[in-house]
Order: structure tokens, then C-alpha cells, then sequence
């Protein structure tokens, strides 16, 4: 069936129209002829600034073929935008040379329109200034006939008017297609709307963005100011149930998919996500998370890293074959992948716990539904937009965020085509999900909560072990399931440690996340740091001393100061409890054997930090601390190509490293008679 031809909207003649000049414009000609119609868009998108510098470098590299070609593509663009503004200059009636103005690269973005082509979308100030010509509307998609080049490369957008427009707050106008140009960077208020309007609300369902089928929406808050920032579409179980189908429907297809290609999808998404994507994603973890940008970035480069590994193991999936002790049978065992996945992530690492489950899942050949948490969902859809951009099939994976995580989940799970559930969250909500998966007898992965011992000893390296417990005390303002929760030092350099720590702590800087210089940024909700909040007070009721920090400061947002509590009960809930937040009781110990029971109590196991000098004594305590991971003289332990998990009641499986595939995958054993073997079988 033929679909319609959407209608051409007449431009009016104060605005010539809106140009995005592609890379591929070597054949100007045959372009100019294309110009008959004042407004036609060629587009793709605008060079993000590492892009431009990356460009810059390679035009520079003297006497490669590389710079060659990319100096006979940057004068071909020059001459087809003097060719374009001929063209259109000469179809507004003569009305004067058109005004070339510069898109500021986060001020467009390549969208669909409602007949399902791509289509050019303006933001910020150029959105405004051509609205002030056209009207309300005048930057909606459908205004414009666009045409797309597709290689992989990108330049800059312009907007052309007239000579006599007057548009409000025009950008200021760069050197045309120079690649020494450095973008403006506007206001951090600004950067962030622009960014706001052009990332995905919708839920990605069967490879397209889409509206819930209820029509409902939820809200998106900033914690640092506790203001909305933006609403999505809030999935239900409608969503939930065509998520799983869609899944279903190409699992065969994506398991039959040599690992080859999709290892390739996964390169292609690291790529993206470490050059194009970077920075918003970097800038939508802090908006909706909090944390502060350069750690936000930290995680983009952590997060992809999943999408590399797993795309490099993807191709190293083995299975066996040998002889069985009989001498009848040859064991022939297969792997395959489990099949269709429910990935369930928090809000503490909005990437890195996504790629962390999204990687592994594709690489084994698994289809997926991906259902983030309601209060960072953003960054999760904009995921959605990269790995659909690196070419992963439709209806592989879908990303539901929801107002109604239990319902929908419950939902999902009840379905017995499903048949995997990876979960990562509190110890709570995993083990009502094991109780739920046990019925249909789903395979599951659990990382659940952390309260992770540091130790100190009197012969460790006292200034290396204050930076590494402010370091993992306050990564992610200690929202992280491996945060240092409880610092136990040798009583010998209990006070000399906490006088330094102490100094460390009250030394950060406490503020928004997108400001430069913050140490940490807010917690992740009024109701969270409320519940920090009263851990530590309820420590000082029972007698504990506040060194540093300890009260919540007035003024907007859920900030919660870096704080030091000495002389704790041991009954005191605080050291019975996942703090999750940027707080450090540090109680003394004088014996290892004292040291073993203590955290040999701890119903949790999920990582240990451990600061020494004596190797010994650290393999002797990794034999015999019941942790699922433990770090030596360090603040970092998480890493892509190491297996990441707990024991006891921090979880079942791992992630990441080789045993990360392993997880979605199952085992087949075939037996098959041995050559010449007489025995019947």
C-alpha cells in the first residue's frame, strides 16, 4: 500500500527555510537541482565538539589521504551551500542575501515526523528565533521536507533567512564550515532544556518510540532542586505484554544471528556512546541522578565498556566435546542462549547498570525488555536511541519506564515466555522476586545490597587509605551497592585516621552536579535523604559523635553533607544497615579474629575493602572474609572484564567478565555414540 505524500508547507519568505549540510554532498549539481523548494532540509545532525576536535586533528595530518579527502569534502560543502543560498536566495523573490546563522550543535536534532521519515528539529535560541517569524509551530517537523545522507559523518546545521528577518536572540554567526571553529557553550540552564527537549519520552517498544497505550505519563525530578524536569510515558501492563511479544517474536531470528554481528551491534553502540552520545548521557545521569559531571562522565566511559567487552566475548561463547569414562558415548555439550530477558535496573548508575545487563543479554543472543527505574528512566531511553542507531534489530529490546514496578513486573514474570530475570536493587525487593520467579522456575540473576566493610590495619598506608575511603565513601554520593558503608580501623591509628578522613570530608564541595567543582551532588529523593538522615540521628541518640557534617542544610534540593560519626553503639542501626548516602562511621577494632566476627555477622557479603601492607595477612582475610569481592590497598574495584557479585544475602550470579555471558546462557548435553563402540546403548 502507498502511503500519501505529506503536504509541503509554503515557507514563508522571511525565512528561506533550514539547512543541515551532510557530508556526503560531493555531487553539488545534481543537489542544486534538488532546490527548488525554499526549505528543503539536507540533514543529519551537528559535529559535537569532540567530533570537531577529532576532525580538526585529522584534517591536520599532513600528507595523508585521510586529510585529502576530508579538504575535498569540506570545500564540496562550501560550494554547495553557496550553490543552496543562490537557490533559495533567488526563490525569496530577490528579497536579499540570505543571513547564514549557526546551529549550536545541541540546538538540533534528527527526529522522525509523523510519516515516519527522519526529520530536523530545532531548540534553544535558533528554535526561537525562527518561531518569531513562522508562529507558534514553525520548528515542528512536519514543516519541512528533509532528505538524509547516512555515512557516518557529520557537519554543521544552519538556519538561512532572509536579510530582512528579525528574528529575537539570534546565535552568533561562526566562520562558515571552518573546522577550527570552537562551539559556543551557552549557559548551563540552557544546555540543559536544549538537551531536555531533544532526548526520547516515549517508551521503545519493538524498535520504535511510542506513547503508553494508557496515554499516562510520569515525571522526571531534578533532585537538585526537587523540581521537574520532564515527563515520559509511563508503561503498563498493556506495554509490558507487547514488550514480550515483540521479544518473542525475533528471539529465534536474534539467537540464530551469527555472534559476529552481534558483537558488531555492540562495538557500534560502544562507539556511539563514547564519541556521538557521550556528553548527554554525561549530562542526563546529573539532571536526574545528581551526581556531578565529572563523574557522570566517568560513568559513560564505564558504562560502554560493558558494550565493548561483551562484544568481544560474544564471539568466544564455546561449548565441549569428550569422551565419556565408559568409552560408549562422546559428551557433545552446547550453549545457547536462555531466551527472552527481564532486565530491572536502579536509580544509582543509569547507564553503567543498564549496559551492564542489555550487553551480556544481546551478546548470548537473548531478546530483552529493559525496565529502568521511574526516577532516572531518561538516560535508559536515550540508550534505547543509540542501540537502535547501531543497527540492533526491532523488537530485541524494549525499555518500559513505569510508575507501577510491581505490576509490571509481576506481570512479566507470571508469563512463561520468559525466561530469564536479572535484577539489581535492594535485598528486599530481591528476595520477593525470587519468591515470584520460583513459580515459573526463571533463571535469575540477583545483585542486591552491599554494607561493605573498610579496614584499615596499623600498618597500612594511612594517606592512601583516606583517599580511597573519601573516594568510595563518596562516589555517587555513597549511593552505590559496593560504597565503603562502615570504616573499621586498628585502634592504634583509629584517631590519627579520623582526623584526616575528617579533614578530607569537610573539604568537598556540596552542590548541584552540573555545577563546575562540586564534589557531590544531591541524594536521589526528599524521601531518601530523609531516611539517611535518620540513621545518623538516631546514632547520636545513642550516644555516637558527629565529627563532620551530621545536619541537612536549608535550600532546595536533597543535598546531605559528607559526614563522620565516631564512637557508634555497635547495636546502632547505622552499622547495621545500608546507608546509601555520603555518611562514614568509624568504629576501632584491635584483633583480626575480632575483625572476622564482626563482619562474618553481617547477613551481607557483596565487597570489602582492605588497606595493609602485609600480603599475607590480605590472602589469608580474602580466604576467610565472606565477601562476594574485595579490594586491596584500593578505592575501585568494578570493572567490565571482572566479575562483579556478592554471597550470602547480597545476591546470586555475576556480572561482568567471563562469567558474565554466563548467565544467559543454558547448557545442552548431547550424547553421541563413540566411533567403533560395540556396546549397545
Amino acid at each position: 500500500m502507498t502511503q500519501p505524500s505529506p503536504p509541503v508547507v509554503p515557507v514563508p519568505p522571511e525565512v528561506v527555510g533550514v539547512l543541515g549540510v551532510g557530508v556526503d554532498l560531493v555531487d553539488v549539481p545534481s543537489l542544486a537541482d534538488q532546490l527548488d523548494t525554499p526549505g528543503t532540509v539536507f540533514a543529519e545532525r551537528a559535529f559535537t565538539p569532540r567530533e570537531r576536535r577529532e576532525a580538526r586533528r585529522r584534517s591536520q595530518s599532513k600528507g595523508s589521504r585521510e586529510a585529502e579527502h576530508l579538504a575535498a569534502r569540506w570545500a564540496a560543502k562550501e560550494a554547495f551551500v553557496k550553490a543552496w543560498s543562490q537557490a533559495v536566495g533567488a526563490a525569496s523573490g530577490g528579497a536579499g542575501p540570505p543571513v547564514l546563522v549557526e546551529v549550536d550543535w545541541q540546538e538540533v536534532e534528527l527526529v522522525t515526523d509523523r510519516w515516519g521519515r527522519p526529520a530536523l528539529r530545532l531548540a534553544g535560541a535558533v528554535a526561537a528565533a525562527v518561531e518569531a517569524t513562522l508562529g507558534p509551530g514553525g520548528t515542528d517537523p512536519a514543516r519541512w521536507p528533509v532528505s538524509v545522507s547516512h555515512d557516518g559523518d557529520y557537519a554543521v546545521a544552519l538556519v538561512i533567512c532572509s536579510a530582512r528577518a528579525t528574528p529575537r536572540n539570534p546565535p552568533a554567526t561562526e566562520e562558515l564550515m571552518n573546522p577550527q571553529a570552537t562551539p559556543r557553550t551557552g549557559s548551563t540552564q540552557t544546555e540543559a532544556e536544549s538537551l531536555l527537549r531533544r532526548v526520547p519520552t516515549d517508551l521503545f517498544l519493538a524498535g520504535r518510540f511510542r506513547p503508553a497505550a494508557s496515554g499516562r505519563r510520569l515525571a522526571v525530578v531534578d533532585p537538585a532542586t526537587g523540581r521537574d524536569l520532564t515527563e515520559v510515558a509511563d508503561a503498563g501492563p498493556a506495554d509490558a505484554a507487547a514488550a514480550l511479544e515483540a521479544a518473542q517474536a525475533v528471539q529465534e531470528a536474534w539467537r540464530a544471528a551469527p555472534a559476529r554481528q552481534r558483537g558488531d551491534v555492540l562495538r557500534r553502540a560502544f562507539d556511539l556512546v563514547t564519541t556521538t552520545y557521550a556528553e548527554d548521557l554525561a549530562w542526563l545521569m546529573t539532571l536526574e541522578m545528581g551526581k556531578p559531571l565529572d563523574q557522570s562522565r566517568g560513568e559513560v566511559a564505564y558504562g560502554a565498556e560493558f558494550l565493548r567487552w561483551f562484544s568481544e566475548e560474544a564471539v568466544r561463547v564455546r561449548g565441549d566435546a569428550y569422551a565419556l569414562p565408559e568409552g560408549h558415548l562422546r559428551a557433545v555439550v552446547l550453549r545457547r542462549p536462555v531466551g527472552p530477558c527481564l532486565l530491572v535496573t536502579p536509580w544509582n548508575f543509569p547507564l553503567a547498570m543498564a549496559t551492564r545487563k542489555i550487553a551480556p543479554a544481546l551478546a548470548a543472543g537473548c531478546t530483552a525488555v529493559l525496565k529502568p527505574s521511574e526516577l532516572t528512566p531518561l538516560t535508559a531511553l536515550l540508550l534505547a536511541r543509540v542501540m537502535a542507531e547501531a543497527g540492533l534489530p526491532e523488537g530485541v529490546l524494549s525499555v518500559l519506564p513505569t510508575s507501577s514496578s510491581p505490576q509490571l513486573v509481576a506481570g512479566l514474570m507470571a508469563d512463561r515466555r520468559l525466561r530469564k530475570l536479572s535484577f539489581t536493587g535492594s535485598t528486599a525487593v530481591g528476595s520477593a522476586l525470587l519468591a515470584q520467579a520460583a513459580d515459573g522456575v526463571l533463571r535469575t540473576s540477583m545483585e542486591l545490597g552491599g554494607h561493605a566493610p573498610f579496614i584499615v590495619f596499623d600498618d597500612a598506608d594511612l594517606d592512601l587509605a583516606v583517599e580511597a575511603a573519601v573516594t568510595t565513601k563518596l562516589r555517587n554520593m555513597g549511593q552505590a551497592c559496593n560504597a565503603a558503608d562502615h570504616i573499621l580501623v586498628h585502634r592504634r591509628v583509629h584517631d590519627a585516621f579520623v582526623e584526616a578522613l575528617s579533614h578530607k570530608m569537610a573539604a568537598q564541595r556540596v552542590g548541584p552536579g552540573t555545577v563546575e567543582g562540586v564534589d557531590v551532588g544531591p541524594l536521589i529523593s526528599a524521601a531518601h535523604r530523609d531516611k539517611v538522615a535518620g540513621l545518623v540521628d538516631g546514632a547520636l541518640t545513642r550516644g555516637a559523635t558527629t565529627v563532620v557534617g551530621g545536619r541537612v542544610p536549608e535550600g532546595e534540593g536533597f543535598f546531605y553533607p559528607p559526614t563522620v560519626l565516631t564512637g557508634l553503639d555497635p547495636e546502632a542501626p547505622i552499622l547495621r544497615q545500608e546507608v546509601f548516602g555520603p555518611v562514614a562511621p568509624v568504629i576501632a577494632f584491635e584483633e583480626e579474629d575480632e575483625l572476622l566476627r564482626r563482619v562474618g555477622s553481617d547477613p551481607m557479603g557483596l565487597a570489602g575493602y582492605l588497606h595493609t601492607r602485609d600480603m599475607e595477612r590480605a590472602m589469608r582475610l580474602a580466604e576467610r572474609l565472606e565477601v562476594g569481592m574485595l579490594g586491596v590497598n584500593s578505592a575501585t574495584i568494578s570493572n567490565p572484564a571482572a566479575p562483579f557479585g556478592g554471597v550470602k544475602r547480597s545476591g546470586l550470579g555475576r556480572e561482568g567478565g567471563r562469567e558474565g555471558i554466563e548467565e544467559y546462557l543454558e547448557t545442552v548435553y548431547v550424547g553421541l555414540p563413540a566411533p567403533g563402540s560395540a556396546r549397545p546403548l
